[in-house]
């Protein structure tokens, strides 16, 4: 074998050797995050406390997408990267925001932008509502996802087309 087939046949292990990006934590309304989509996974929604895997009550597996996001520049301690869980009322927003932006998917490279923006009544009296969100998302060639790459790379420009300075 040849030096360069064994890099044909080697799977990545990249995620093997790195932690698991840092979860956005969405706990006041107004929290937000916004970021490239660098990776996403569909998998079965676990109990944080029991470890259990959760069903419907008609036996189907619960899922969620876990959305891996570009924040900000990688630098030498800290690769830029956040995760966020997407199920319940917030894939109800990340559909609505993937279907007005024209695409049946959310894909790797669009810009996705997610904020907790309330709550809804609870279902009884010592409960807690279901937190709701609103998305927007960006498709890669689009206005919007450039002009965020050149503000998160800090030249982009202000609204009088005047180049941004650092502070």
């Amino acid at each position: 074998m040849h030096d360069d087939e064994y890099e044909d046949n080697a799977q990545s292990t990249s995620g093997f050797f790195t932690s698991a990006p840092p979860a956005v934590k969405f706990e006041k309304h107004g929290d937000k995050v916004t970021g490239i989509v660098t990776g996403k996974v569909l998998r079965q929604q676990i109990d944080l406390d029991t470890g259990e895997a959760l069903s419907w009550n008609d036996g189907t597996p619960r899922m969620q997408v876990d959305v891996t996001l570009s924040v900000r520049p990688q630098t030498d301690d800290d690769d830029g990267l956040a995760r966020i869980y997407v199920r319940g009322l917030m894939r109800t927003a990340v559909i609505a925001a993937v279907k007005a932006n024209k695409s049946r998917d959310l894909n790797i490279g669009d810009l996705l932008t997610v904020e907790y923006t309330g709550d809804t009544e609870p279902p009884r009296k010592g409960l807690s509502g279901a937190k709701v969100y609103t998305a927007t998302v960006a498709s890669k060639g689009s206005q919007e996802r450039r002009d965020w790459m050149d503000a998160a790379r800090g030249n982009g420009k202000d609204d009088t087309g005047d180049s941004k300075t650092s502070k």
